[in-house]
This record gives structure tokens, sequence and C-alpha cells, in this order.
């Protein structure tokens, strides 16, 4: 397989700045791996604190129903509904996913670059 192709899988299937760092291109793919991760940190730590509150709801309606009826839809939609209302989640969700797709393409034209030499 070819640099640009592994490069670009590396990326695409690992982290945002990993085909880079497989080229040798550890700066630069730094200028990937450290925003992708912080916007990561952002979206695992705002989803864990919707997941807290939809679970600590779902806790109240069976102590106070005296019945364990979890459906599992409605939790889906109160952990989106949730997502939805804090607009830093939707931005890093975005910027999270315009790094990673930055990230697949720089790695493949870098990885072009090492074929040619």
């Amino acid at each position: 397989m070819s640099p640009a192709k592994q490069a670009a899988l590396y990326s695409a299937l690992i982290y945002p700045g990993a085909g880079l760092w497989h080229l040798r291109r550890h700066t630069f793919a730094l200028v990937f791996i450290v925003p992708a991760t912080l916007a990561l940190i952002i979206v695992l730590i705002g989803v864990w604190q919707i997941a807290n509150v939809v679970a600590d709801q779902a806790v109240q309606e069976i102590l106070q129903s005296g019945k364990f009826n979890i459906n599992i839809a409605d939790i889906m939609q109160s952990i989106r509904e949730g997502i939805s209302t804090k607009p830093e989640l939707v931005k890093a969700k975005w910027v999270l996913l315009i790094i990673w797709l930055i990230s697949i393409i720089t790695s493949y034209m870098y990885g072009l670059k090492s074929d040619r030499k």
C-alpha cells in the first residue's frame, strides 16, 4: 500500500493526525492532534453530564412509581435533546469532524509527497 493511502487510513481510522505522525511529520501532526483532543474532551464531558442528568431523572421516576420501566428510546431522545440545547457541544462536534476530515486530506497529500521522493 502506498504511503499516501496508508497515512490517510491512519488519520481516518485511528485519530486525526495519526497519518502525519506515521509519515514522521510529528510537529504538523500535533496541529491536528491537540485541537481534536480538546474538542473530543469537550464533547465527552458534555455528553457525560447530560447522561448523568438523564440517569438521575430515570432513578427518580423509578423511585416515585416503584416500577423498573426503562425505555431506551426515551433515554436516547433525552440525551439527543440535551446535546442540541448545548451549543458548545454542537460546535465542538463540528470542529472535531472538520479537523478529522482536513487531517485525512492533509495526510494523503503529504503521503503523495513522500511517494515522489
